[in-house]
């Protein structure tokens, strides 16, 4: 079931617009992630913004960054390690836009991980995650934050197969559990762009939708407030 999920426009024409100014020039995102150095040293990221592609090399998202002994954790129903390698690559890791993903950062001190990819026009269908009975990972793909509450008409949850008892984990130095109660997910949760989940669900469906339709012209563009969703971009959501 494809649903309409619309990005407020003045969101996208931000990162378009700065994204233009890089290099190279064609239209880019980039997400800065800080990997903290403290506790268990891991950062959940998702190789976003990246439209509906798949299973591009990382050295084409986030290049030679690493450092020795860093690793990458990918969830595809258990937890893939990829090393760093010393030659300056990531060997074998693929990114993919509705994948979970976590770096541990060995350095001792913060780094700074960039993730690049294509922005999301509007009019792309997009598939947040082909859930399983059980744990997949999915990552937000969207250069803006997603309020499963507030958000609920574009996303419709009950409507692609969600149940009551459904639950997101979310890594925040340790698994936060955000529950699914039949109509909105409990504590409150957002899905902050660039970032990572695991979703325990009781039926295997595909969660998907189209990201909004086409522009129109500027003089019949409907105003944020009219819009399903209308967000601001995540303060961590930086363009280069």
């Amino acid at each position: 079931m494809k649903k309409v999920l619309s990005i407020g426009l003045v969101g996208m024409i931000s990162v378009a617009a700065l994204a233009i100014e890089s290099d190279p020039s064609n239209t880019v995102g980039f997400i800065s992630h800080n990997l903290t150095a403290a506790g268990a040293a891991f950062t959940s990221f998702s190789s976003t913004p990246m439209g509906s592609a798949s299973g591009v090399l990382a050295t084409d998202i986030i290049g030679g960054q690493g450092a020795n002994g860093d690793y990458i954790l990918k969830w595809i129903g258990y937890w893939q390690t990829k090393n760093w390698d010393v030659s300056g690559t990531w060997s074998g890791l693929t990114m993919d836009y509705n994948a979970f993903y976590l770096y541990y950062n060995s350095t001792g001190s913060d780094q700074t991980l960039v993730v690049a990819g294509d922005v999301i026009p509007e009019g792309t269908p997009v598939v947040f995650a082909d859930l399983a009975v059980g744990y997949t990972g999915f990552g937000n793909p969207l250069p803006m934050d997603i309020d499963m509450a507030t958000d609920q008409a574009g996303l419709e949850l009950g409507a692609d197969g969600f149940v009551s008892g459904d639950f997101i984990l979310r890594w925040a130095g340790y698994w936060a559990t955000h529950t699914y109660n039949g109509a909105t997910y409990s504590p409150a949760l957002t899905l902050t762009a660039g970032n990572s989940y695991l979703l325990n669900a009781a039926n295997a469906f595909t969660w998907d939708y189209t990201v909004g339709t086409a522009p129109a012209p500027l003089a019949v563009v409907n105003a944020p407030a009219k819009r399903k969703v209308a967000r601001q971009i995540n303060a961590q959501t930086t363009t280069k």
